[in-house]
């Protein structure tokens, strides 16, 4: 039975409704897709989530959409291969904490960096060195966003963010002297003025006295002071008016500092550490102690120390501090073939000597772990890259590193001449 014998019986009423029927169902599917494509479409591109508040100097500053930013699928799996396209999208400037509203963007002077892809819907703003602390920024989206990624982002394009307030972080003893003086150690989140340290700063005694001082730490600023009592004190107590400033930002100290500073006047072990290691160097042991050792008594000073488990170990005295134009013997350096990935026990043993006739009056311990070490790589000669003779190799040391990928090139060669 074939087309044209059917539509020989069929009315025109019937062969219409017929049509029809097939039209609307053309219709309806059209209607369909384009209501799709037109759903699609308008679900345009938004924020997800964003970097603000206070962060880490660390921080990468970032914007994250709420879906791809490119509609690209080579994109999705290696976006750091197509970072030209994003290339100046994004900006941190430094903004004023003291002034109220937005504030102008020429105004503003620009921290230098790069925009990266940090996964194919985030931004990411990679400085070109660390933010410096204390200070309020303004991450800005560039206006072009939209005609170079081909979306219809709506907004927002300023996003504001600091690293943070000045912060007392640490008060502690760290000496003190047979006649009651004491030595107290301030610790800062930045470099701070000696001069403004000074004008700020007032030690109160066990009656809420003033006490004299005088500040020990050499030099025009820095991040720890020593601050030693002109008189004999049993308590102490610190105190930081407000407004206090770092030298890397406006961030002061919001509010007046008190802190209370606990005072043994007796030989105690104060803390265990690590030294830091490049990779390559042998981790040390860094004990701190709230006063001098006296040498001339300890004799030999690793027999006042037992390490668990067993090490070979040399016990000598840290080099002066750093911040002190004085110098101070109440840090003892352990070194030896210590692991990585190892958890130390170190016993400081009781009737250690310091200065002044103090002694440790107990056996003290403290643990210490060695961590892992960092990845690093060097070139095995000083004096050349390649290796001497045979195969032209470049010879590199390796720590906890799988892989390296180095590329080459050959810049001139160099050619020497007898003389006749």
């Amino acid at each position: 039975m074939n087309l044209g014998f059917i539509s020989k019986l069929m009315s025109d009423r019937r062969r219409f409704i017929a049509i029809a029927s097939l039209l609307s169902v053309v219709v309806i599917v059209a209607v369909a897709s384009l209501s799709s494509a037109w759903s699609s479409r308008s679900a345009g591109l938004e924020l997800s989530s964003h970097t603000g508040g206070t962060t880490d100097r660390h921080h990468l500053p970032l914007i994250e959409f709420s879906r791809n930013i490119f509609d690209d699928s080579k994109i999705s799996s290696a976006p750091w291969a197509h970072e030209a396209r994003v290339a100046g999208l994004l900006e941190i400037a430094i903004r004023d904490p003291d002034q109220p509203g937005p504030q102008p963007l020429e105004s503003m002077k620009r921290i230098p960096g790069e925009t990266r892809f940090f996964g194919p819907e985030t931004l990411r703003f990679k400085p070109a060195q660390r933010l410096p602390a204390c200070t309020a920024f303004v991450l800005l989206l560039s206006e072009r966003f939209n005609s170079v990624t081909g979306n219809d982002y709506a907004g927002p394009y300023r996003f504001e963010f600091d690293t943070g307030s000045l912060n007392l972080v640490k008060v502690e003893q760290i000496d003190f002297t047979r006649e009651g003086q004491v030595t107290i150690g301030l610790t800062f989140n930045d470099s701070v003025s000696r001069g403004e340290l000074g004008e700020r700063l007032t030690l109160l005694d066990g009656n809420s006295e003033d006490s004299p001082y005088e500040i020990l730490t050499a030099g025009p600023s820095a991040s720890y002071f020593a601050v030693r009592t002109r008189k004999p004190v049993e308590e102490a107590v610190v105190l930081l008016e407000a407004g206090l400033k770092g030298e890397s930002g406006p961030l002061g100290l919001s509010e007046t500092v008190r802190r209370s500073v606990p005072l043994l006047f007796q030989l105690h072990m104060q803390t265990a550490s690590v030294s830091g290691s490049d990779g390559f160097a042998r981790p040390e042991l860094l004990l701190r102690f709230n006063h001098s050792i006296d040498v001339g008594v300890a004799g030999r000073l690793k027999d006042w120390f037992v390490v668990e488990p067993p090490v070979d170990f040399v016990a000598s005295l840290h080099n002066p501090h750093y911040w002190s134009r004085h110098n101070s013997l109440s840090r003892v350096v352990l070194s030896g073939p210590f692991k990585a990935g190892t958890l130390y026990k170190v016993t400081a043993l009781r009737g250690l000597p310091g200065q002044g006739g103090y002694l440790l009056n107990a056996n003290t311990f403290r643990q210490v772990l060695i961590p892992d070490r960092e990845a690093a790589l060097a070139f095995e000669r000083s004096s050349g890259f390649l290796s001497p003779r045979g195969r032209r190799k470049l010879q590199l040391s390796t720590i906890n590193v799988e892989s390296v990928l180095l590329s080459a090139r050959k810049l001139g060669m160099s050619t020497s001449r007898s003389s006749p």
